[in-house]
């Protein structure tokens, strides 16, 4: 879900229909919880994000698809993705780019990146040593940075994204014993990384403090 600068809520889920496969839907409040529309998309899935544009449109983006609307739900362009990919997050840039991340064929993390009118500008495999990442959490850092916290079988790391070339340019592992789960960036562009027991660590991003 996301709150609009109008105070409308988005809702992004899927709708289960008479054949019991799952269709992308939304659905928008206003700020009182009254139901404005609702709308169907063709193709089968959930979505995962939903962000609110630098023109004021929505960005909605699916398992296996990806696409623009306009304020009423009604498409502005859209684009499926490869049925091998899986994607996890879509992230707008500060300068309105957009950043998807996806799993590819089970075990590749891909990074893809547009304009904001949906060209294509890379598409890049991130290099991470071990296999089956599952991504927990994804920020935007600073202006062409993402960050990523990211598990493994045994272990979880924080990883730092250049956007411009889609190369990983600094990978911390966190400490064992402590399962985290989130993270978010504060104004002063410190990390703050949630753990399941509740415990929040500071991590500056000119250098590491636990």
């Amino acid at each position: 879900m996301t709150v609009t600068h109008t105070g409308n809520v988005f809702l992004g889920g899927y709708l289960i229909n008479d054949s019991l496969q799952s269709l992308y839907s939304v659905v928008t409040l206003n700020e009182n919880g009254k139901r404005l529309w609702g709308r169907t998309y063709t193709g089968k899935g959930e979505i995962v994000t939903i962000s609110e544009c630098p023109d004021q449109k929505m960005l909605i983006t699916g398992t296996r698809w990806r696409a623009k609307i306009d304020p009423k739900g009604y498409l502005v362009w859209e684009t499926a993705f490869s049925e091998t990919d899986s994607i996890i997050a879509a992230r707008i840039m500060p300068k309105g780019e957009i950043c998807y991340l996806l799993i590819r064929d089970h075990h590749k993390l891909m990074l893809i990146k547009t304009n904001a009118d949906n060209k294509p500008l890379f598409e890049k495999e991130l290099a991470i040593p071990e296999i089956n990442p599952q991504v927990n959490s994804l920020v935007i850092g600073n202006m062409n940075q993402l960050i990523a916290l990211i598990s493994f079988e045994q272990h979880q790391s924080v990883n730092w994204i250049n956007t411009l070339n889609g190369e990983i340019t600094g990978s911390s592992r966190l400490p064992n014993g402590t399962i985290f789960t989130g993270l978010i960036t504060d104004k002063n562009k410190n990390l703050l990384i949630e753990a399941c027991n509740g415990e929040i660590i500071v991590i500056k991003n000119n250098g590491l403090t636990f």
